[in-house]
């Protein structure tokens, strides 16, 4: 009997420390992505061939320390022989604000390191200056909603509508960064939509 305990407390202990991941069996990570989708996220991820684990946990936190549980993905996850992708889609992220995702793959812990998104509320002009104070000669940076990656155009105009500054053109993206090269002052900053003509404006004071 005493022989037997023994071969079953091995086996037991082989076991725990192949599921700590010091075996084949440790997830494997291949991919971590998210897309943000309208007011959602759209998380994906690749457990690499030859990683098997038993459920996996998506969490998320507002200051990457501490972390809620959002999701679940029940029963056995990754396979000996291929790569397994897996989704999941947090309904809820907080907006605007920072969100951090982490997954947890049983006990075999969580990956390394968390992934950041930021939501933006763009207001009802759907443009937003940063820093709110702006200074003659220094720099501003603009954020805009463009899921699309539109190409877009920037121009400056005084308040009494006369253009201030010459249009600059970018492609994609949703912020941009420029140099307040005007005299203190008014002015209109007028973001346009160069695929559908859709204008976004913003009033600002310049500050010497």
């Amino acid at each position: 009997m005493k022989i037997r305990f023994q071969i079953l407390l091995l086996a037991f202990t082989f076991l725990i420390f192949n599921q700590k991941g010091f075996g084949q069996f440790h997830p494997y990570l291949k991919g971590f992505n998210i897309v943000i989708e309208s007011k959602s996220t759209f998380l994906t991820w690749t457990v690499g061939r030859g990683s098997l684990c038993f459920g996996i946990n998506v969490y998320r936190s507002t200051d990457d320390i501490d972390y809620v549980l959002i999701g679940k993905i029940e029963g056995e996850c990754g396979s000996i022989e291929t790569d397994k992708v897996y989704s999941f889609t947090d309904k809820s992220p907080v907006v605007p604000g920072d969100n951090y995702y982490k997954l947890e793959f049983g006990i075999n812990g969580f990956s390394e390191p968390s992934i950041k998104v930021t939501f933006i509320d763009y207001g009802a002009t759907g443009l937003i200056l940063r820093p709110n104070l702006i200074t003659s000669g220094n720099q501003v940076t603009l954020y805009f909603d463009n899921p699309q990656n539109h190409e877009m155009k920037v121009d400056i105009h005084a308040i009494d509508g006369r253009t201030f500054r010459k249009s600059e053109q970018f492609q994609g993206g949703d912020q941009y960064t420029i140099k307040m090269d005007v005299n203190p002052g008014s002015y209109i900053m007028v973001l346009t939509n160069l695929s559908t003509n859709e204008q976004m404006t913003q009033y600002f004071n310049v500050i010497r």
